[in-house]
């Protein structure tokens, strides 16, 4: 806080801003309890001194009566009575103050508030600001009670009962921050009188923090109480007594205002108090973003420093680093010369980005104070401050169309109301499948005698089974007790009743949404009026949980909501406007703007105007900001075609709000217009920006607009982005997915299809999934037929081989049949490996050779690495191949060539696997030579026909020629990428596949541990019994394995009781369907579950 001079190496000019004064943001001095001489806050305008009159004559029997009450302390009425009779007394004129509150506001305490600041703006008013204080210390002395004789007001020790008497303190301790220095020191030394008690005294200092010994005593007194604490924590101008345990909040988590006052009070001290409560952890997002906050307006080097440390540190949390980003950008903003010196020293990606941009958007400042840096930090800065080379001519400032904000369409139809009637529609079998669930779970009474049962209705689990059973006279009492009284229900339970009373039980499915949205907003769905289309409409524009039933809702109703919704969307009210607009669009989308316009005759043409308009038009898609992290200036700039000119900053802020629509809108212009490398770089910064920037949602298009300006170098900057991403960012991961949807490059396929198996949350698995199955759809594709053909060549030739280019030097860099790198000058030489660029390569081409050479060993480390995955999944689950989709797959790939070379295949010509071995069958095994032919068991040529299926041999399938194609590869020096021909296999004699139970595992033990953990390999029990009654696999074709346990001869161990062939799981009730044979069983999924059960077999004795 200090203004003395800097006289550090490299301080600033003396015309430069001084940035070692603490300011605090503009929007924060509302949460501030201003102390003097601290930040400066205007003085109160106006008052609220106008109002008591009005308070007394409503209060006036209570307050006339308040000297004569027998129940009030003696001195409160004495002091009562002197201040009514013309005498000023503090404390008579706080008990007229708090009988006035309590009998005009009652329990309500901004009511009580706002008497309690009028009546202080009057005692200011007619007696002076030391007056206004006393009875202000005064009123947090008094508890008003009520009986029969009138209020009551009596002194009281220790805690403070009235919360309502905080209403003036805040006012008050801004009336003495602000006030002349003559009336301020005469109100402090009249509060020195009024300091009797811990709690008085405690009063006093909050409201004259300056007096130092009194805020002292407050804190040695403030274990007393919690609000006493707080008077402590809001008043100290010392960080030393913030580590005290008893000035410790709950929680170890400060108010948002408590943490701007002791900023404003401690200064740069308190930086330390606020990194211990950030190592504690445990704080909620939005404290821990305002705690960063608070130490980004700390004006020191160590302030910005640590804040930088949270994001280059290893170990810190990533949610922590995000907040610390966004926190960064904002005390960059504030301190912009300290950013340049600490950051310049400092290293990590998202540092050196940040710096980037603050170069780029401070070019005058850095010029000023360039020269004045220390040598070191003026290296880094210096050619971030030069640019890139000559300047590019500009473009005109039309070149782009102007964005849709700039041509608003808002047709309006005032006066028009939505239809009074109210409808329902239901899908097939919708009504029975719901009451079905819910009597399940409510089954009804036997021989229930529903008068009775009524009339002694207490609530509970009767009142569901009246509503789900008794004859429909009975319910309405209940109905409506549940209209005025919505308690938890069972969601299942709910839908029965509305699926069984329908529209008699709409008002009861109204309060149950408002008892919990999550548990029942699809109780609306079936109903059309004007209050549900209102809710669905808001839900659908919110997004989130309830934004699914919304969707529901819309796509049910169709055209027939839209004279519920037209109203809204045609009319004035923004809020509603945007609401109805996007349920109607959505309406739109399958049945076509007509249709929507049709239902609702009377505003055809208007409704026709706003569903063509584009979204930003209407106002539905808002103009985004580009004030924060956005940072225009220092985005790349953007080519024209041909690379001759640039675009001028005009048009850059018209190019971002044309990347920011929320469709194609513009696109077609932009991609005509701009270079397509230049766009894609641009709009990976903007990503870059934005994630740097802490991810704001209102800027997710920011990730959204990869979709249509990125490339692989974006996929990898997404992939990088999702792997610091938590459950909390469930939006932004999703977005994320359908973004490299859009993007649509092999890199980006192959990542979609990679997230859908291997992601590391299953939401994130089936949110891949659902749009890997989205992206394959649309293709005319199966989800492994586009990974097949999007696996990424990774610019390597057939033979598995790439050029570097050094400039003088040129390396071939290929890839051997295990996929280790191979490295060859240009004269064949072999080398170890890529070497090092020297001198003598060009500067531009080595390096960038160079790190391409380390990327494309971990590209192909990581392709490799999930296609074996894909293969060894593909021989368990019997994936076939037409010969053309294996030869453009499995052969032609430079990658995958050199897996599958290592693999056996088997062509069935009948695409069968025949009974028991593959010969049976028309089947012949194979491999894949090195010129790409295929070779069988004899080393003949061999051509599957066209009619054939290939797939990837399991030993089951092979039978006794296993022990053929293991010598063969063995005499090849052939090592498999994943276990094939070694694989434990568990083959059936004749008369056990004929069987459907498996008699060689009766009696088997398995541990109960093992038992509990086979889930996890795939394996389904039973959820209305325990495990150990028994599990199943399936193993295709809607068969399973059956296994079912009894106890075993010790407590730790189970037995098997038998191995079943089944048509049904155990889930599916499986221990009373009619068997199977396990000759119907899949024979390689049948090994597969019977071997790993055969891997558990307890031998201990």
């Amino acid at each position: 806080m200090s203004g003395r001079p800097d006289k550090r190496p490299g301080a600033l000019p003396d015309a430069l801003p001084d940035e070692d004064v603490l300011t605090l943001p503009s929007a924060w001095l509302r949460l501030l309890h201003p102390r003097r001489g601290g930040t400066p806050v205007p003085r109160p305008r106006g008052g609220y001194a106008a109002d008591v009159p009005d308070l007394l004559a409503a209060a006036a029997p209570h307050v006339e009566g308040l000297p004569r009450n027998a129940r009030s302390a003696p001195d409160v009425r004495d002091a009562a009575r002197r201040h009514l009779a013309g005498e000023p007394d503090a404390l008579g004129a706080a008990a007229v103050a708090a009988v006035a509150a309590a009998a005009t506001a009652g329990q309500d305490l901004a009511g009580a508030h706002a008497a309690h600041r009028a009546f202080a703006d009057r005692w200011h008013a007619g007696h002076g600001l030391g007056f206004a204080a006393c009875a202000a210390v005064e009123l947090t002395r008094l508890t008003v009670t009520r009986d029969a004789s009138g209020f009551a007001v009596e002194r009281h020790t220790g805690v403070w009962p009235e919360e309502g008497a905080t209403g003036p303190l805040r006012h008050v301790r801004r009336l003495l921050a602000t006030a002349p220095a003559a009336d301020h020191d005469d109100a402090v030394r009249l509060l020195a009188d009024r300091r009797t008690t811990p709690a008085a005294a405690g009063v006093a200092a909050y409201l004259a923090p300056t007096r130092r010994d009194w805020v002292a005593e407050c804190v040695e007194e403030s274990a007393a109480t919690p609000w006493l604490r707080r008077l402590a924590r809001l008043s100290v101008a010392d960080p030393a007594p913030l580590g005290r345990s008893s000035l410790v909040p709950y929680g170890h988590v400060h108010a948002r205002d408590e943490l701007v006052t002791l900023a404003d009070g401690v200064g740069p001290d308190l930086l330390g108090i606020l990194l211990d409560r950030l190592e504690l952890g445990g704080l909620t997002a939005r404290d821990r973003g305002f705690l960063l906050d608070t130490v980004a307006v700390l004006p020191s080097d160590e302030a910005f420093g640590a804040l930088l440390g949270l994001l280059v540190r290893k170990g810190v949390r990533r949610q922590v680093r995000r907040d610390a980003r966004r926190a960064l950008g904002a005390a960059a903003a504030r301190f912009p010369v300290r950013a340049l010196r600490l950051a310049a020293a400092s290293g990590g990606a998202d540092v050196r980005l940040l710096l980037r941009d603050h170069v780029a958007a401070n070019p005058e400042l850095v010029a000023a104070v360039l020269p004045d840096l220390p040598g070191d930090v003026r290296a880094v800065v210096e050619p971030l401050a030069a640019g890139g080379g000559p300047a590019l001519p500009e473009a005109p400032p039309d070149v782009l169309p102007a964005p849709p904000w700039d041509r608003p369409v808002k047709p309006v139809v005032r006066g028009a109301a939505p239809p009074a009637t109210r409808g329902t529609a239901w899908d097939d079998g919708e009504r029975a499948a719901w009451f079905a669930e819910a009597a399940r779970r409510v089954p009804p009474p036997d021989a229930p005698d529903w008068e009775r049962i009524v009339r002694s209705y207490r609530r509970g689990d009767v009142q569901w089974q009246v509503l789900l059973h008794a004859p429909e006279e009975f319910t309405g009492p209940l109905l409506a007790d549940l209209e005025r009284n919505p308690r938890w229900c069972d969601p299942a339970v709910a839908r029965g009743i509305v699926a069984r009373l329908g529209e008699r039980a709409y008002r009861a499915a109204l309060a149950l949404v408002g008892y919990s949205v999550a548990d029942h907003v699809g109780l609306l769905v079936p109903f059309r009026d004007a209050e549900v289309a209102a809710q669905m409409a808001g839900r659908l524009l919110r997004g989130g949980p309830a934004g699914e039933a919304a969707r529901d809702w819309c796509d049910r109703h169709g055209p027939a909501a839209a004279p519920y919704l037209a109203p809204d969307a045609l009319g004035t009210r923004t809020g509603a406007r945007r609401a109805a607009e996007a349920a109607l669009r959505r309406i739109a989308a399958r049945h076509g703007t007509d249709a929507v316009a049709a239902a609702v005759p009377a505003a055809a043409e208007e409704l026709r105007t706003l569903l063509t308009a584009h979204p930003a038009q209407t106002g539905l898609a808002r103009r985004p900001k580009l004030d924060g992290w956005a940072n225009l200036a220092a985005l790349p700039p953007v080519l024209l075609r041909g690379g001759d000119r640039v675009l001028p900053a005009e048009a850059v802020r018209t190019l971002v709000e044309l990347l920011a629509l929320p469709d194609d809108g513009g696109a077609g212009a932009v991609e005509e217009v701009c270079d397509p490398g230049s766009l894609a770089e641009f709009g990976l910064a903007l990503f870059e920006r934005w994630r740097v920037g802490g991810m704001p949602s209102d800027g997710r298009w920011a990730l959204e607009q990869l979709a249509r300006t990125g490339d692989d170098a974006a996929v990898r900057a997404v992939l990088r982005a999702l792997r610091g991403w938590t459950k909390r960012d469930v939006r932004d991961v999703t977005c994320a997915l359908r973004t490299l949807a859009g993007i649509g490059s092999d890199t980006a396929v192959t990542a979609l299809y990679e997230m859908s198996v291997k992601g590391r949350a299953r939401k994130v698995r089936d949110a891949a999934a659902e749009v890997l199955a989205e992206t394959a759809a649309a293709r005319g594709l199966a989800v492994e037929t586009l990974a097949d053909r999007s696996v990424p060549r990774l610019g390597l030739d057939a033979d598995a081989a790439t050029t570097l280019d050094y400039g003088p030097r040129r390396f071939t860099v290929g890839f051997d049949e295990r996929l280790a790198p191979v490295v060859a000058d240009g004269d064949g030489a072999r080398r170890a490996t890529l070497p090092r660029p020297t001198a003598k390569d060009d500067p531009v081409l080595a390096p960038a050779a160079h790190a391409r050479f380390a990327d494309l060993r971990k590209e192909v480390e990581a392709v490799a690495l999930l296609q074996v995955e894909r293969l060894e999944r593909a021989m368990l689950d019997g994936r076939r191949w037409t010969p053309g989709e294996f030869r453009g797959y499995a052969v032609a790939h430079p990658v995958v060539r050199r897996i599958a070379r290592r693999l056996v295949w088997i062509a069935e010509e009948d695409g069968g696997h025949g009974d028991g071995g593959h010969g049976d069958g028309g089947a012949t095994a194979f491999r894949v030579a090195e010129d790409g032919t295929f070779a069988d068991a004899a080393d003949e040529a061999f051509e599957p026909s066209g009619t054939a299926r290939i797939r990837v041999a399991h030993p089951e399938l092979l039978g006794a020629e296993t022990e053929t194609w293991t010598e063969i590869f063995a005499d090849y020096e052939v090592l498999q990428p994943f276990a094939q021909l070694g694989r434990p296999c568990l083959r059936l004699t004749g008369r056990e596949r004929d069987a459907s139970v498996l008699g060689r595992f009766e009696g088997m033990r398995l541990l109960r541990r093992d038992v509990h953990d086979l889930p996890a390999d795939g394996w389904t029990w039973n959820s209305a019994e325990t495990i150990e009654k028994g599990v199943s696999r399936p193993v295709g074709g809607g068969l399973h394995v059956v296994v079912e346990f009894e106890p075993g001869p010790d407590a730790a161990t189970l037995s098997v009781r038998c191995v079943r062939a089944s048509a049904a799981s155990v889930q599916d009730g499986a221990h009373a369907d009619t068997p199977v044979r396990f000759r119907d069983l899949d024979p390689v999924r049948t090994s597969e579950a019977l071997t790993a059960l055969t891997a558990l077999a307890c031998t201990s004795a």
